[in-house]
């Protein structure tokens, strides 16, 4: 017999590779396919194990595997197929074995896994899309076996997970509400935690009074006694749904209702408690009024101390802010008309400039929050900021030329350019091969001319590409005009006149002798006609100096004192100007 004392190897010159008879260790077809039932497993418990077992799955009951998919749903970890036998199963039990409980906590293992289903596989959304059908028939009663709930927290956790993963119906949502307050008045021992009532008034934030009323009434002995850091987004949530509820006119504005007294005692215990508050909690409350003109002052709204004290919390959570919370506080601060602290707003725009170099963000979201705090910044009357102001633009050229050639709105574009006229015009006068100001210019195609709006958007994007240098002014409108369609059988928008005339531009199709001012004089007003007048004269096209003539002497709205200048420059440059009448003589 012949030994070896060392084992055979291959000898190369690079690479030696030592070769053994040993069978290799293959891996399963479930570990090819995705699954890996050994991963994260050292700190597994047997109930752990036989959750995740795959082959155990499709042998489960309907209340066991309701507590696997809940259980499973908090971990980081995603499995593909497993959760495509969890969704199998549960769609096979869902139509008639599921009790309350069990719809509860597998819609709401459902709504945590949400992004994860839709992002790795079709077949899970689809599957996904009929366990939520079967489950919305038997809540209504429209299947043959009618689910029930035993507890308001199994009807909340299932409002919440079924408006996490679709749009709730008004039925839906009313036959809902009234489950969940039937239960909860006639059940007064009955215990609801913080998670449920936030989980109720979130999923009902729609509005349901006779919903607000009782949970106010059931939760406002406990507002002064309860742990805050527990409670405190419960109270967050009941604060705003009662003031959003009193804005809407569903909940009546006075104190001695149960609603109205819970949001009394509420302020003061946010007040006091204020340095707890999270990024998100300081946005929600911020964000709960709306500004309703046509309310007037009988619109519900935060106390002014709460509002300062709110003030100073945004800025010591300045570092800890994301763009949407930015966002979301702007939307607040702009609708209670609060966005006039310049501490606040030097500190939001400093942090911007501070996540404007990470791109993880939705360029609209930071777009709509920049130019807030931009045009806030120069309304704002303070050195230290426009110091701020001026850093920023400075700072903030690199990304935001990037942000501008991926804009798709034509009302982002415009509104960018009052900020950062450059880089649009930069961004418009490339060549053709830029894609996104050319596709945004297209998408007005046919629209703008029936638009006010948009007719309104282009005029004013023009003005602000003509404050750069003259001739850089006029190259970037003329290609900009090129990209639009001409007006045929309407007016061109007055401010796109007034830049044309501004710049000594005449372009075929927009400088053109049809006038239309007598239809600008009936859908907008005797100011407007007259700017639009002017606009025409300054390029060297007739105007009507008898219609302005009229208009300056029986105007239906008062003239400032521009408008009397802008119309007698008008007839002027027309030598319409006559020297008998007052109006000669002025």
């Amino acid at each position: 017999m012949i030994t070896f004392q060392k084992p055979l190897r291959l000898v190369s010159s690079s690479n030696p590779r030592f070769f053994s008879i040993a069978p290799r260790r293959r891996k399963s077809a479930l570990a090819l396919r995705g699954h890996n039932p050994e991963n994260g497993s050292q700190s597994w418990s047997p109930l752990q194990r036989y959750q995740r077992n795959i082959f155990e799955v499709r042998r489960m009951e309907h209340h066991v595997l309701a507590v696997a998919m809940e259980a499973t749903a908090n971990e980081k970890y995603y499995n593909n197929l497993l959760w495509l036998e969890y969704s199998k199963r549960c769609r096979d039990l869902v139509d008639a074995s599921f009790t309350g409980r069990d719809l509860s906590k597998v819609l709401s293992a459902l709504a945590r896994s949400k992004q994860s289903i839709v992002d790795k596989n079709a077949a899970h959304a689809r599957i996904s899309e009929d366990i939520i059908a079967i489950a919305e028939k038997r809540i209504l009663g429209a299947s043959s076996s009618k689910i029930s709930f035993t507890t308001p927290q199994q009807i909340a956790w299932v409002a919440f997970g079924i408006s996490k993963l679709c749009r709730l119906g008004a039925e839906q949502l009313a036959s809902l509400a009234r489950s969940f307050t039937e239960l909860l008045t006639n059940n007064p021992n009955v215990r609801l935690s913080a998670k449920d009532c936030g989980m109720a008034i979130e999923a009902f934030r729609g509005g349901d009074a006779d919903l607000l009323e009782c949970l106010s009434a059931r939760l406002y002995p406990g507002i002064h006694t309860y742990d805050f850091s527990e409670w405190k987004v419960t109270w967050v949530c009941l604060a705003t749904a009662i003031l959003q509820g009193q804005n809407k006119g569903i909940l009546p504005t006075k104190q001695h209702t149960a609603s109205g007294r819970a949001l009394a005692s509420i302020f003061p215990v946010l007040e006091e408690n204020i340095s707890e508050l999270a990024p998100h909690e300081v946005c929600r409350l911020i964000c709960s009024v709306k500004h309703a003109p046509e309310l007037g002052e009988s619109m519900a709204s935060l106390p002014a101390s709460l509002e300062r004290a709110l003030s100073k919390r945004i800025v010591e959570l300045r570092e800890e802010f994301s763009v949407a919370d930015i966002a979301a506080v702007i939307s607040g601060l702009r609708s209670s008309e609060q966005l006039k602290d310049p501490h606040v707003v030097g500190c939001l725009l400093t942090r911007l400039a501070d996540l404007g170099h990470g791109f993880e963000y939705d360029p609209h979201r930071f777009i709509v929050a920049t130019c807030a705090l931009c045009d806030a910044a120069v309304r704002l009357d303070d050195s230290c900021l426009s110091l701020v102001y001026t850093n920023y633009k400075m700072q903030s050229l690199e990304y935001m030329a990037v942000l501008i050639s991926s804009l798709t709105s034509m009302e982002d574009l415009a509104r960018v350019s009052r900020h950062f006229p450059e880089l649009v015009a930069h961004e418009i006068s490339k060549s053709d091969r830029t894609v996104a100001p050319v596709t945004t210019m297209h998408e007005l195609k046919g629209t703008w001319m029936e638009d006010p709006i948009k007719a309104h958007l282009l005029g004013k994007l023009c003005h602000e590409v003509s404050r750069i240098r003259h001739t850089s002014s006029a190259h970037t409108v003329r290609k900009l005009l090129s990209q639009v369609p001409k007006p045929r059988g309407c007016a061109p928008p007055t401010e796109v006149l007034t830049v044309l005339a501004k710049l000594n531009l005449k372009i075929n199709g927009w400088s053109c002798l049809e006038d239309f001012s007598d239809r600008v004089l009936e859908d907008y007003g005797d100011r407007e006609f007259i700017r639009h007048c002017h606009a025409r004269a300054s390029l060297g096209l007739p105007v009507r100096a008898e219609k302005l003539r009229e208009v300056l002497r029986n105007s239906s709205t008062p003239l400032e004192a521009v408008d009397e200048v802008r119309c007698l420059h008008a007839m002027a440059l027309a030598n319409r100007l006559p020297q008998g009448d007052d109006i000669g003589r002025r």
